[in-house]
């Protein structure tokens, strides 16, 4: 890729756990365990990269907003394994106020996540707890290598 004097830039790679902590980064705080991230990490290619950036760019920011990153308490869980051809992250998010728990309606986020799961062959399944949320998403490896 060229830059604006014409010279040949190289692009880096990132991987997924490397993404997530650069998002989450601002809202960890002085609590290091506020946030964990662990699993199995993977490549994201510069297809899907802008696609699950916006994507967990929204999760950070309902939660910060809404969830489990809205109180001094609440906490963020985030698990990613591969298995096979498929890649599972799920996101937890405990401490959340009680009050916007099951919110219904559907916003720009809401169809933010729609058009990022079916760009990349995903899926997702949202679940409400007290006090917490659970995102499960799932993806082909093969299109976040992309």
């Amino acid at each position: 890729m060229p830059d604006l004097a014409g010279d040949v830039v190289e692009q880096t790679e990132t991987t997924l756990l490397a993404l997530l902590d650069a998002i989450l980064a601002a809202h960890q705080g002085v609590n290091e365990e506020r946030i964990s991230i662990e699993g199995d990490d993977l490549p994201i290619g510069s297809h899907a990269l802008t696609t699950i950036a916006l994507l967990l760019h929204e999760l950070a920011t309902n939660a910060v907003k809404y969830g489990g990153l809205a109180t001094p308490e609440g906490r963020l869980r985030i698990e990613v394994g591969i298995a096979g051809e498929r890649m599972k992250m799920t996101w937890r998010e405990t401490g959340a106020p009680a009050n916007v728990l099951g919110k219904s309606g559907e916003g720009f986020g809401g169809r933010l996540e729609r058009a990022s799961v079916a760009t990349l062959h995903g899926k997702v399944e949202r679940a409400w707890f007290d006090h917490g949320l659970e995102i499960v998403l799932e993806f082909p490896v093969g299109d976040l290598g992309r």
